[in-house]
């Protein structure tokens, strides 16, 4: 059984009439997706990326991506309670407890399923732990709407790629269902993010929000990019 990934949020954030922001002809969310396209197609060409459309990705390359995904989520869980402490929107602090509590379900089902006990007691590659210090940067240093932009690069690639990956084949062999929890092509939940963003009017500067969002955008590529087949050392 695979677990519904939190990046996959099913929570609706409440409809508030506010100042739309665009860029030019475009929407904010538009422009940020626009700039980062080289950066997910990068991402779509990663060995783990691909493994995991075709079915053929190395067992051990899935289980240390999943460990490892399994403690970033735990500290992402933290990172968002940083973000919503500090919210003064009390619609934003509710959409982030919301997703405080996806995570919190989703890394301790993840922990039982690894046999996770204690998460202090793995060490994260460098890309995931620089991913995971990022955000909780963004978190605690800036306006709390940028834990938003911060959060949609991966709500809106994983639907993205697995968009991408199932014009190739829809048969995954034994990823299958991994790949129906979290690459799944149908989910739009993204497009609630998107919006905030769009309505956050003078609380949102451009060039600070392209930053951020490139900078995870470039996360998880990284941390997708630091899976590789095992290579045994004869």
């Amino acid at each position: 059984m695979a677990f519904r990934n939190p990046r996959l949020s099913l929570y609706v954030h409440p409809k508030r009439e506010r100042k739309v922001v665009k860029v030019g002809d475009e929407l904010l969310s538009e422009y940020l997706w626009d700039q980062t396209k080289t950066i997910r197609e990068n991402t779509l060409a990663t060995y783990f990326a691909q493994g995991i459309g075709k079915g053929d990705l190395d067992p051990t390359a899935f289980g240390g991506y999943m460990v490892q995904d399994s403690v970033y989520c735990y500290n992402v869980k933290r990172t968002i309670d940083v973000a919503a402490n500090k919210a003064v929107d009390e619609d934003l602090k509710t959409f982030l407890q919301e997703e405080s509590k996806s995570y919190e379900s989703y890394y301790q089902n993840l922990f039982e399923k690894w046999h996770i006990k204690d998460p202090t007691g793995i060490d994260l590659g460098p890309a995931s732990q620089a991913y995971a210090d990022y955000e909780l940067k963004v978190a605690s240093e800036m306006n709390t709407i940028y834990m938003i932009v911060a959060m949609i690069p991966c709500q809106k690639l994983w639907p993205w790629l697995g968009q991408q990956l199932q014009m190739q084949t829809t048969d995954h062999g034994v990823y299958t269902a991994w790949f129906n929890a979290n690459f799944d092509p149908t989910y739009t939940g993204y497009e609630e993010l998107d919006k905030m963003v769009d309505a956050a009017g003078t609380c949102i500067n451009r060039e600070t929000a392209l930053d951020v969002y490139t900078t995870c955008m470039e996360g998880e590529y990284e941390f997708f990019n630091s899976a590789h087949a095992m290579r045994l050392s004869l």
